[in-house]
């Protein structure tokens, strides 16, 4: 492609800070042609497709040059991917546009932001748009909705629906009454029926291990995890009953479980190595009691002088992955001043745990969380209850979630074409992804209709970011695949969904499956038996202990909460994707098919968005031509 105005040009592929990949174009304009990123970008627009045009666009003097007279590319200069994503630059134009550019730099480490700059065109996902509407509730009291902020996704249009909204005025999170700080949340409350129904077990528990390599000061790590126990109100808590009532009791701050340590570094390699995986399995697979708690252990294994690996096991009732995030940043500042006999920084202020499940009990009957009923009522109704998979084994009368995983890895230019699809329809990655989810569901299954269930982090408001607990809530989505409904039509349908389940996502899914009354089975997962999720890798935040390599261990349970769970991560541009399944009712090989039939269905949709999703192919050669020898 060529562009009028410009003397020469190199686009090269770069890294911003989280790993995502995009293009970066270096150009040198001719003398009073005018060219910049802005008309560049225009011109090119009509010769390419979206997912080949340039991010950044950097005018320069000359391109430089090695002693061949070939363009140098490692001294081009680099480049802020995500600031460089601007059509053109306008500072904020009035008070309410400096406060959001204020809220936007922060939230996704910017520079510079202007009036015309794109949410989601400069590093924003759902994740940060969670955060970004508290943030807007908290400086501006005003209360935005997905639905909006898609609607509205620069800084200058929503400046202008901020100064538009009346003011929200939901209730603050207080500390709770001695009585009410007893109350379990809804999450909470569900977690203790199961471990009454089911017994103790390990379905529920949420391991950590971490390899260290180099000098590890053992009494600081101690340290450490004491002072977390003390300082999160969560971590403390048990479960009773009284009067069939479950309520939570509070341990004492001096009550942590003890660091159990093992030194195996007497032992020959392969018993070691042997030794290694059995201590960790066990400490993993040892089931707590939650009417007496602690609902957490730590075990430390010393297999050199300079090698340890440290397994921490949560039980899910007093945590979450967020809180997991929280945990360990907050141990490394720990460790860091009790290595160097500093003062142990101050705690975490603001909201407890139990502060929190008080506060979502009050505002249960609230007219916002009746709106969120209404919706997920009139999602519901009439939803399929049960997914008709072609397992190669049948349901058994009780599920048995003994569980397996299989992986694959998306290369990166079928990861940039998927972006640069989303963006063509107004999706994120993860709209982009669920529908192709859902969209092989739905062929596999033969059913016009799936529910999927998927995560969601819970923390709605800004008090709640940084708080150690169980926030994370499920939201069951109903992907329909009508007759003749192509890419582009898949991916409307899902965007609209997620952003109205988004907008009503504080209903916590007890609730929900309460208003949609399925039909109960021991041998199925209520509203879905299939989740998918998506993680993004926001980058290094450096060493975990301060002068130790850090490594985290794979740390499987075995099992799975449902039949069938996609998880994927986006990372360093591109997507690892893991197929969790459960092993009574899939075999491997047909988990790994059904993983190959998903790479099919990506690349098809990225490759035309107009063709009918039931035309696209999902076999390779060599399965269709073993398909054809059979028949």
């Amino acid at each position: 492609a060529r562009c009028a105005g410009v003397r020469e040009s190199v686009v090269v592929a770069r890294q911003d800070a989280s790993g995502n990949t995009a293009l970066a174009a270096y150009f040198v304009a001719m003398a009073g042609s005018g060219a910049d990123g802005e008309t560049l970008r225009a011109e090119l627009a009509a010769q390419l497709p979206d997912h080949m045009l340039p991010t950044a666009w950097v005018n320069l003097a000359a391109l430089p040059l090695n002693t061949s007279g070939k363009v140098d590319r490692s001294q081009l200069p680099p480049v802020a991917l995500a600031a460089s994503a601007s059509r053109s630059y306008e500072p904020p134009a009035d008070d309410t546009e400096v406060a959001l550019a204020a809220i936007w730099r922060a939230l996704l480490a910017l520079d510079q932001v202007g009036r015309n700059d794109h949410f989601f065109e400069v590093g924003g996902h759902s994740l940060l748009a969670v955060q970004l509407f508290s943030r807007v509730r908290r400086a501006l009291g005003v209360q935005l909705r997905w639905t909006e902020l898609f609607a509205n996704p620069t800084l200058a249009q929503l400046a202008a629906l901020v100064r538009g909204k009346e003011q929200d005025t939901l209730e603050a999170i207080a500390a709770a009454t001695p009585d009410a700080a007893r109350q379990l949340s809804f999450a909470e409350e569900r977690l203790w029926f199961i471990d009454q129904l089911d017994g103790p077990s390990d379905r529920y528990h949420m391991p950590l291990v971490l390899a260290f390599q180099g000098q590890l000061d053992v009494p600081a790590l101690e340290h450490g995890l004491r002072q977390l126990f003390a300082r999160h109100d969560a971590l403390r808590s048990c479960f009773v009953a009284r009067d069939g009532v479950p309520v939570r009791e509070q341990l004492a701050a001096d009550a942590a479980p003890p660091l159990e340590l093992l030194d195996l570094r007497g032992m020959a390699a392969p018993l070691r190595e042997a030794e290694r995986r059995r201590h960790i399995a066990a400490c993993i697979a040892q089931p707590f009691r939650l009417d007496c708690g602690p609902l957490i252990r730590h075990q430390l294994l010393r297999l050199a002088d300079d090698h340890h690996v440290l397994v921490m096991v949560q039980h899910h009732i007093v945590s979450d992955g967020r809180s997991q995030q929280l945990l360990l940043r907050e141990l490394g500042r720990l460790y860091r001043a009790a290595a160097h006999g500093q003062a142990t920084p101050p705690a975490p202020s603001g909201p407890t745990y139990a502060d929190y499940a008080a506060w979502q009990r009050r505002s249960a009957d609230s007219a916002r969380l009746a709106r969120q009923r209404t919706f997920w009522r009139q999602l519901l109704q009439g939803a399929p209850g049960v997914i008709d998979l072609p397992y190669d084994r049948p349901r058994a009368p009780v599920a048995a979630l003994a569980a397996d995983t299989v992986t694959m890895t998306l290369d990166a230019p079928l990861c940039a074409a998927l972006a640069a699809l989303g963006q063509r329809y107004g999706c994120t990655l993860f709209m982009t992804l669920l529908g192709a989810w859902g969209a092989l569901l739905v062929r596999l299954s033969g059913q016009r209709e799936v529910m999927v269930g998927v995560p969601v982090a819970g923390r709605t408001r800004m008090e709640l970011e940084d708080i150690v607990g169980l926030f994370v809530n499920t939201l069951p989505l109903r992907i329909a695949l009508p007759p003749e409904s192509t890419v582009a039509h898949l991916l409307e349908a899902v965007r609209q969904q997620v952003l109205a389940a988004q907008d009503s996502q504080e209903l916590p899914l007890e609730q929900i499956v309460e208003l949609a009354a399925p039909p109960r089975s021991r041998a199925y997962t209520p509203l879905f038996q299939v989740m998918f999720n998506l993680e993004t890798d926001h980058g290094d935040d450096g060493p975990l202990l301060e002068g130790l390599q850090c490594a985290l261990l794979p740390a499987s349970l075995g099992h799975a909460k449902t039949e069938l769970s996609l998880g994927m991560a986006w990372r360093a541009g591109r997507i690892e994707a893991s197929l969790s399944y459960a092993t009574a009712l899939l075999d491997r090989s047909s988990a790994q098919r059904w993983l190959g039939y998903l790479s099919a269905m990506l690349g098809a949709m990225a490759n035309d968005a107009d063709v009918p999703i039931e035309q696209i192919s999902l076999l390779d050669e060599a399965e269709r031509r073993r398909l054809l020898l059979e028949a």
